[in-house]
C-alpha cells in the first residue's frame, strides 16, 4: 500500500536534536530508514525499519517509542495535540489526526488512541 525510504544518517531532526547521553544509545538508534503500510486484505500493518536496533536498558528490541497518527478526511473527532501530554509538540490543523497508535521496541506494547 505504501513503501517509503529515508536516507541514513539524518537522525538529528532539523540538525539540533541530540541523542541521550547514556552509553546505551548508539548512533542510528533513532534513524528511521523505511516505513511501510502493508495489508493482507483484512488488516493493515505498519512496518518501520531503523538503521540500528540494539538492546537498550535491558530491552532486547531497543528503547524506541513510535507514535503513529492517522488523518481520516471527514472524521467527526480529530485532534492536533500529541496523544500523550509528555510529547512536546502539536500537529498542524490540516493534518489533525483521528486515530493513532504507539509502539515500543518490544513485543506486546501497542496502544491505540482516538482523536
Amino acid at each position: 500500500m505504501l513503501d517509503v525510504t529515508d536516507p541514513t544518517g539524518d537522525d538529528n531532526g532539523p540538525g539540533t536534536y541530540q541523542y541521550p547521553t547514556a552509553a546505551d544509545f548508539v548512533a542510528g538508534s533513532f534513524d528511521l530508514t523505511r516505513f511501510q503500510v502493508l495489508s493482507d486484505g483484512t488488516y493493515a500493518y505498519l512496518r518501520v525499519t531503523l538503521r540500528t536496533l540494539v538492546p537498550t536498558f535491558g530491552a532486547l528490541d531497543g528503547a524506541q517509542l513510535l507514535d503513529f497518527y492517522v488523518h481520516v478526511p471527514g472524521a467527526s473527532s480529530t485532534s492536533t495535540q500529541a496523544a500523550y501530554a509528555s510529547r512536546n509538540y502539536t500537529i498542524a490543523p490540516s493534518g489533525a489526526w483521528s486515530s493513532g497508535s504507539r509502539c515500543r521496541g518490544s513485543p506486546r506494547r501497542v496502544g491505540e488512541r482516538r482523536g
